[in-house]
């Protein structure tokens, strides 16, 4: 394994993934750019929305303005999510919570899972040990995993729902992502994890790829798995010394 974790990225892409790889770069360096000129409005709206609340006037205006606060709060933290996720940093191994990295990957998705009418749930066990790992890798990870759910429960005229869990595990803490979609075919699954395999349109197929490279960074393992209906992805990352 390389440098950067991922050997594959050295055995020479053909132009049309080099150029879909370097499309995504520059989506993320736009998303970027756009965040950081929404912290300057929504700055002022905080600033503004807490003066008001300290003058006396109407109770219903006051409630009015107190759901302005709220909603530019709310507002404020996704974008500094995205801030966080998008901006590049030293990988540093540390002991971790897992549940701290789910729940701060999760709340990047509030508006979409809301929007889509899709249900989230969410069984964090508190007794499992601490991982020794990257935040923000992880985060990726769980990032991935959680679009691919969201994906797949598009068009998905069934029940919408995404289920996240941890508890500890032999080898130390197992975290369980699954999904009520479609599911993923026999002849699809055992070529989910190589690289530049994709069932989507316009895939790049190197999401999951990724994924799988840094839980193997990580010393862990991820595995697959949907029978018939629904999709769940186990990862397992050993405990910290």
């Amino acid at each position: 394994m390389g440098g950067d974790g991922f050997s594959f990225f050295n055995n020479g892409l053909p132009d049309r993934d080099i150029m879909e790889i370097e499309r995504l770069a520059s989506l993320g360096e736009l998303i970027a750019g756009i965040s950081h000129e929404l912290n300057d409005p929504l700055s002022a709206i905080l600033g503004y929305s807490e003066i008001l609340q300290t003058i006396d006037m109407d109770p219903l205006i006051k409630r009015y303005i107190n759901n302005i606060h709220i909603s530019a709060m709310r507002s404020a933290k996704v974008v500094e999510g995205l801030l966080t996720f998008l901006r590049k940093k030293e990988i540093k191994f540390n002991q971790i919570n897992i549940n701290d990295v789910i729940k701060q990957t999760v709340s990047l998705f509030e508006y979409q899972m809301r929007t889509n009418g899709i249900s989230l749930v969410l069984r964090l066990s508190s007794d499992i040990p601490h991982a020794m790992g990257d935040f923000y890798r992880l985060q990726q990870v769980f990032f991935n995993i959680i679009m691919n759910a969201l994906q797949a429960l598009e068009k998905w005229r069934n029940e919408r729902r995404i289920s996240i869990s941890s508890d500890s595990c032999e080898s130390g803490v197992r975290v369980i992502i699954s999904d009520s979609g479609p599911g993923i075919g026999r002849e699809k699954i055992d070529k989910i994890f190589s690289p530049f395999f994709t069932t989507k349109p316009h895939g790049t197929g190197l999401g999951l790829s990724i994924v799988q490279g840094v839980i193997k960074e990580h010393g862990g393992r991820i595995s697959v798995f949907s029978e018939g209906q629904g999709c769940s992805f186990v990862i397992e990352l050993p405990s910290a010394p």
